[in-house]
């Protein structure tokens, strides 16, 4: 299934968050690229029988959300443990502009994720 990165599918207040997230990793070449938005009811069902995801309430489906992953060369990584820095280093710019982090959740870590406050 087709992933969706597009801005304009998130809501107003969601977007211009990420926008200044990815104003910021560009401006300090830290290479993380917006890699998925909102997603269709279809789309989280297969992330959550994959076990990339742990709910059908995702804040995807509203537009909400936003996964950003290590982009090097055009080749994209989830792997946490090898770009720790970098993903932690996201998780704290998404927090500097009210946003949630996924790394910081207790029980299922979602680095790439962030989201609206709940």
């Amino acid at each position: 299934m087709a992933v969706n990165n597009s801005l304009s599918d998130l809501l107003p207040d969601m977007k211009q968050r990420v926008m200044n997230v990815i104003d910021f990793l560009n401006i300090h070449n830290i290479p993380l690229k917006l890699y998925e938005t909102r997603r269709t009811g279809e789309r989280q069902k297969e992330l959550v029988e994959k076990g990339y995801s742990k709910t059908l309430k995702s804040k995807h489906l509203t537009g909400e959300a936003a996964d950003f992953v290590v982009n090097i060369d055009g080749k994209w990584s989830w792997d946490y443990e090898r770009y720790k820095l970098c993903y932690t280093l996201y998780g704290e710019i998404a927090k500097y502009f009210g946003l949630e982090w996924g790394g910081d959740w207790r029980t299922f870590k979602d680095y790439p994720h962030i989201q609206l406050r709940r």
